[in-house]
């Protein structure tokens, strides 16, 4: 591992999908503690209940269980790595940070940013189904208005899409996660880069891309 690189950004700004455009396009290590913690999240066992709780109320899921997840995965990994949504608090980036930097790994920390309206707008038109399958009343609806193009079943909105928990978790991200990028961005052995999530998808992959382009000029 010579790479790694952080994608963080505000819920809504597209860290999920960019980060799957990229997964397809590179050969990289994607990790998504989100994924996991969903999956978890539907067993009945102690910790997929207790994941299920703080997701419904849109609340960070503590450290403990993201993190000892994510570094199962990083120990074994030797390929260049990226992050989804992890770090999200300071303890993580700290242990992140130490860790990569022993290794000897650059960090390239790539924020998308997001204005609070555009946020909402995005999140609120999400339309989730039980097979995997995403969808978005404006941006990507389904042909069939409420049902999956892929199974026929009927579209459900997320109990962390709701309105009341998107602005929860909006006010999470600042509180929580924001600090992470004031971390990151002192650090002098990190490649910061700020790009504007409000773009169209492919011109922000695009805009990302560049930065693994250079990194393979290394």
């Amino acid at each position: 591992m010579k790479n790694a690189y952080i994608l963080v950004g505000p819920p809504g700004a597209g860290k999920g999908t960019q980060a799957e455009l990229l997964d397809e396009e590179l050969d990289i290590k994607l990790i998504q503690p989100g994924v996991f913690l969903r999956k978890e999240a539907e067993k009945d066992t102690d910790v997929g209940v207790l994941i299920r709780k703080f997701l419904a109320h849109g609340l960070i899921v503590p450290n403990q269980i993201v993190d000892k997840k994510v570094f199962q995965v990083l120990k074994k990994v030797k390929k260049d790595v990226l992050f989804d949504g992890y770090p999200r608090t300071i303890p993580q980036a700290e242990k992140l940070y130490e860790f990569l930097t022993e290794k000897k790994v650059k960090i390239n920390f790539v924020m998308i940013s997001l204005q609070d309206s555009l946020i909402m707008e995005r999140i609120n038109g999400r339309r989730s189904c039980s097979c995997g399958e995403t969808f978005h009343i404006k941006y990507n609806p389904p042909k069939k208005k409420g049902v999956c193009d892929k199974c026929d079943k009927k579209l459900f909105i997320r109990s962390d899409s709701k309105k009341n928990i998107v602005k929860k978790r909006i006010e999470l991200y600042k509180k929580e996660t924001a600090p992470v990028i004031k971390f990151f961005k002192k650090k002098k052995r990190v490649n910061f880069v700020k790009i504007n999530g409000a773009k169209p998808i492919e011109k922000v992959h695009q805009d990302i891309l560049v930065i693994f382009n250079d990194n393979g000029k290394d």
